[in-house]
C-alpha cells in the first residue's frame, strides 16, 4: 500500500469527521516534508506508528485520533449515522472550476452510502483522491501571506455540533422583572399622591372628609361660564350702594360700576364670572378655590352690610390705620363721629380711645391677624376676612365648626378660637384686592422667579373697600417716617420702622406714592 493511500483520511463518518481526519494527515505530511528538506534527513529512520498492515498503520493516524473518529463514524456499522448528511462541498478553486468526472476542484468528494451488506472495512478501502501538497515559502516554511489552497472544512453536520444550551430566561431575569415591577408600583404611588394633593386643593377631599357633598353643592346653573349680567340678588345688593344722589369726588377712580364687596353663598360663582375673578387665583380670584369658598360661605349666616349702615344713603367713612403717627393726636372723638369706621388687623381700641376712638364698623383681618382674646370683642363690629390662600378658607371652616386648628400653612400662628359670631363675619370679594394691586398699584401679573410676589397691604385694601361703599372717604394713621428707622411703626407696641423696611411682601414706596396722589387730587382727606 502506498504512503498516500495509507495516510488518506478514513471514508466513514460525516463530512466534518472525514475532513478533520484528512487535515490531520496533511499536517503529518507537511511535517515529514520539512524534515526531509533538512540536511541528513535521509539517514534518519522513519518512526512507525503501528504494526505494518494493521488498521492504524493503514489509516495513518494515532490511536488518540482514532477514538473520536470511530465515535463520529458510528463504530463498525455501515454508512453515516442518522442525521449526518454532509452539506454541499464548498468551492476552493476558481469560480465554477470542475475536474474531470464532475468533481469540482478543491472540494471534498462525498462517498456513496454503503449498500446493504457492506461493512466498515469495505468502506475504508474505497479510493480517495490524493491530498494536495503543502505550499512552502522561503526556507521551506509555510507561507502565511495568502490562504492555502486545497481542502476546506465544510460546515459541521448536526451530529458533530456542540449541544446548544437550553434557551430560556437568563439567570438574573427574575430579579430584573421584580425591580421593574417595583419601579412601576412606586411610580403609581407617587402619581396617586400628586393627584390626591390636587383633589384636596380643589376641595374634593374636604367634601368627602366632612361629609357635606349634598349640602354644599351649588345649583347646576351656577357652574356655567360666560355670565354677561349679574344675578337679580347681586343687582339688588349693588343698587343699595348707589342710593346717594351726590357724586363722590373719587368717581373717576372707580370707573362705571361699583363692586359689592362681600361674597354670598348663593351666587358668588356668577358674580365672580361677571367680574372676571374666575380667571385669577387667590388672592385675586377664585380660580381653583371654588369649593373652598363654597364650604366657607356655607358657615356664614349673612353677607349684607351692617344693620346700622343700611338706612344711610350717603355714608361718610374714615379708614383708621395703625401707624405710629396717631400717637398723641387725640383724634378719638373725631373718628367716632363718622358713619362708617374701618380698622384693620389687630389694632386695639381698648386703652387707646383718646387717639383712635371707640367704635368700629368693619375690621379687615386674615387668620394670622384677627383677634382671639375675648377682651377685644365688640358686638357691633363686622369682621371682613381677606383671603390670601386656600388655607385661610379652610381655617374659617374649621374654626366655625369647632374643629381642631392646625398651624401648618401659615406664615405665623393663626387664631385658635373665634371670638366673633358667624353672623358678624364676611368674606371680601377678591376683585377688590385685584383692583388694588393691578389697577392702582400697577403690580405685574407675574413676578420674576428670583423676586417674591408683592401684595397690597391691608390698609390700602381697606381704602379700596371704602371707595365702593362710601360717598366720602377720610383716612388717618397712614403716614410713616422712613427717615428714622427707630421711629414707632404702630401707635401700639414697640415695633419700629426698620421692620417694615425689611418686609418683602409689600411695596411700601408704591403705596405711599399712590396715597399722595389721592390726597393731591382731593379724592380722600388725610386727618394726620
Amino acid at each position: 500500500m502506498s504512503r498516500t493511500e495509507a495516510e488518506a483520511p478514513p471514508a466513514f463518518g460525516c463530512a466534518w469527521c472525514r475532513a478533520r481526519a484528512a487535515a490531520a494527515g496533511d499536517r503529518r505530511r507537511r511535517g515529514r516534508g520539512r524534515a526531509e528538506a533538512l540536511p541528513g534527513a535521509a539517514s534518519r529512520p522513519r518512526p512507525q506508528k503501528g504494526p505494518p498492515g494493521g488498521s492504524r498503520g493503514e489509516r495513518g493516524f494515532s490511536p488518540r485520533e482514532e477514538a473520536p473518529a470511530r465515535r463520529r463514524g458510528g463504530g463498525g456499522g455501515g454508512g453515516d449515522p442518522a442525521g449526518c448528511r454532509a452539506p454541499p462541498p464548498s468551492r476552493v478553486g476558481g469560480p465554477g472550476a470542475v475536474r474531470e468526472g464532475g468533481v469540482k476542484e478543491g472540494a471534498v468528494p462525498v462517498p456513496p452510502a454503503a449498500p446493504a451488506g457492506r461493512g466498515a472495512g469495505e468502506l475504508l478501502a474505497s479510493p480517495r483522491p490524493p491530498a494536495a501538497a503543502p505550499l512552502l515559502g522561503r526556507g521551506g516554511k509555510r507561507s502565511r501571506s495568502r490562504p492555502q489552497p486545497g481542502r476546506q472544512l465544510p460546515r459541521r453536520a448536526a451530529c458533530c455540533r456542540r449541544p446548544e444550551p437550553p434557551r430560556g430566561p437568563p439567570a438574573g431575569g427574575l430579579p430584573v422583572m421584580k425591580r421593574i415591577l417595583l419601579f412601576f408600583i412606586l411610580a403609581a404611588a407617587v402619581m396617586y399622591g400628586i393627584l390626591h394633593g390636587n383633589l384636596w386643593r380643589n376641595n374634593l377631599y374636604w367634601i368627602s372628609f366632612y361629609g357635606q357633598t349634598s349640602s354644599v353643592r351649588a345649583p347646576p346653573s351656577y357652574e356655567t361660564s360666560g355670565v354677561t349680567q349679574l344675578p337679580p340678588t347681586a343687582v339688588e345688593r349693588r343698587n343699595a350702594l348707589d342710593s346717594c344722589v351726590l357724586k363722590p369726588a373719587f368717581e373717576s377712580l372707580l370707573g362705571v360700576d361699583k363692586i359689592y364687596p362681600f361674597l354670598c353663598a348663593n351666587d358668588f360663582i356668577r358674580v365672580a364670572e361677571f367680574h372676571g375673578s374666575d380667571k385669577f387665583e387667590l388672592p385675586y380670584g377664585i380660580k381653583r378655590a371654588e369649593q373652598f369658598f363654597r364650604l366657607a360661605l356655607s358657615r356664614l349666616q349673612n353677607c349684607g352690610l351692617s344693620n346700622e349702615n343700611d338706612s344711610i344713603a350717603c355714608r361718610r367713612c374714615v379708614v383708621v390705620g395703625n401707624g405710629g403717627v396717631l400717637r398723641n393726636k387725640t383724634l378719638g372723638e373725631k373718628i367716632d363721629s363718622y358713619d362708617v369706621i374701618i380698622r384693620m388687623n389687630n389694632g386695639p381700641v381698648i386703652g387707646y380711645e383718646e387717639d383712635v376712638g371707640r367704635r368700629t364698623t368693619f375690621r379687615l383681618s386674615y387668620p394670622e391677624s384677627i383677634f382671639s382674646d375675648p377682651i377685644h370683642y365688640d358686638p357691633n363690629t363686622t369682621v371682613v376676612l381677606i383671603v390670601f390662600k386656600p388655607r385661610d378658607l379652610k381655617w374659617l371652616w374649621e374654626i366655625l365648626g369647632g374643629q381642631k386648628i392646625s398651624a401648618k400653612g401659615f406664615w405665623k400662628k393663626p387664631a385658635l378660637n373665634m371670638i366673633y359670631k358667624s353672623s358678624q363675619i364676611r368674606i371680601l370679594d377678591p376683585s377688590i384686592t385685584r383692583k388694588t394691586a393691578y389697577e392702582w398699584l400697577r403690580f405685574p401679573t407675574r413676578f420674576p422667579r428670583k423676586e417674591k410676589p408683592k401684595h397690597p397691604t391691608t390698609g390700602l385694601i381697606a381704602i379700596t373697600l371704602a371707595f365702593h361703599i362710601c360717598h366720602e372717604v377720610h383716612m388717618a394713621g397712614f403716614k410713616y417716617d422712613f427717615t428714622d428707622r427707630n421711629s414707632s411703626l404702630h401707635y401700639y407696641g414697640n415695633d419700629t420702622m426698620s421692620q417694615m423696611m425689611q418686609n418683602e411682601y409689600h411695596n411700601i414706596d408704591a403705596e405711599q406714592k399712590f396715597l399722595k396722589k389721592l390726597i393731591d387730587k382731593n379724592f380722600v382727606v388725610n386727618l394726620t
